[in-house]
């Protein structure tokens, strides 16, 4: 018997099926995102939490928010929110390395506390759904790596295999 090896090639992995955790590192610049988009001149930070995203062989799936907590500060504002819940989504492999995901409603909400000159305002928001995204992906067997291109710029979204 003969047996040759061989390189894995990203695009040979049908790696999407399965559960997936964020890593610290993709969290960490969600926080950085988050100050530009956020309060002004804020730092941010994410305290607790994390997210699994979920694919299943029938197309379906959703991401989940495991108490995301987060944290903005600036000199004379800041904000605390925690995401929970699941956002669903359909989902479709357009290409060896592009899937398109439809938002399909769920219960994923954030509670948002901000204070601002001293006084405080609280609300919950539900996450935004009823959007459909093309997205760029390489994967292994362990990792997975996401990209979200807009017109102005490109998110990126890194995870590990979940046990």
């Amino acid at each position: 018997m003969r047996i040759t090896a061989r390189e894995e090639r990203e695009a040979d992995c049908p790696c999407l099926v399965g559960a997936w955790q964020q890593t610290a590192a993709s969290l960490a610049r969600v926080a950085e995102r988050m100050q530009t988009r956020g309060i002004r001149n804020a730092r941010c930070s994410i305290t607790t939490g994390g997210t699994l995203l979920q694919f299943t062989a029938d197309f379906h799936g959703g991401e989940t928010y495991q108490n995301l907590a987060t944290q903005c500060t600036a000199p004379t504002a800041s904000s605390e929110g925690k995401s929970t819940g699941t956002g669903s989504f359909t989902w479709a492999q357009t290409s060896a390395t592009q899937i398109t995901m439809n938002n399909g409603g769920g219960d994923a909400n954030t509670h948002i506390k901000v204070t601002s000159h001293g006084h405080t305002s609280e609300l919950d928001t539900p996450m935004p759904g009823g959007s459909t995204a093309a997205i760029t992906f390489r994967c292994s067997r362990t990792d997975l790596h996401l990209e979200y291109r807009s017109a102005t710029s490109t998110d990126a979204f890194d995870y590990t295999r979940a046990p």
